[in-house]
């Protein structure tokens, strides 16, 4: 139906058409016809219109050091970020949440279980040459148990 029709339609003439300018006839010109040196040699009946000047003394702009001492004389009891509340009604998954006692992964093992993390995301993007630095920096300063999972994983790259 109406895609049969558009599949038959000749896009490319149909936009030619567009594009093609209509001829202007010889008597529609004839309404356009100027004479500009007539137009040139008639008087202006307008009236010149003044034009006033604007005085730019320096009482018009502000100094930027009247500025800051005005910032600073403002009240401070008025921070708007001094005391925001951040309870965004989280109190009802308490056991959802980590205490204040929670372990903290990228600690752990001194932070080389961090690092061997951050080789596997460089193999995941191809980079073997990054994460053979952080391996090798793995296996040369972690302790042992981190350095037996990196020698692991340098064994997986040759």
């Amino acid at each position: 139906m109406l895609i049969d029709e558009l599949e038959s339609t000749d896009f490319d003439s149909l936009l030619n058409e567009l594009a093609e300018p209509e001829p202007i006839s010889s008597e529609s010109q004839k309404d356009f016809e100027l004479d500009f040196d007539s137009l040139l040699d008639e008087k202006s009946e307008a009236e010149p219109f003044e034009v006033e000047e604007i005085d730019t003394t320096e009482s018009d702009y502000l100094d930027i050091d009247d500025l800051l001492d005005e910032s600073d004389d403002l009240d401070a009891d008025n921070e708007p970020y001094q005391n925001v509340d951040m309870d965004v009604g989280l109190g009802d998954f308490e056991d959802l949440l980590a205490g204040e006692d929670s372990l903290d992964v990228d600690t752990e093992n001194q932070g080389f279980s961090a690092k061997l993390d951050l080789a596997r995301a460089y193999l995941e993007i191809n980079d073997s040459e990054s994460a053979l630095k952080v391996i090798d920096e793995v296996i040369k300063d972690g302790p042992p148990e981190v350095q037996d999972e990196a020698l692991a994983l340098k064994q997986q790259l040759s």
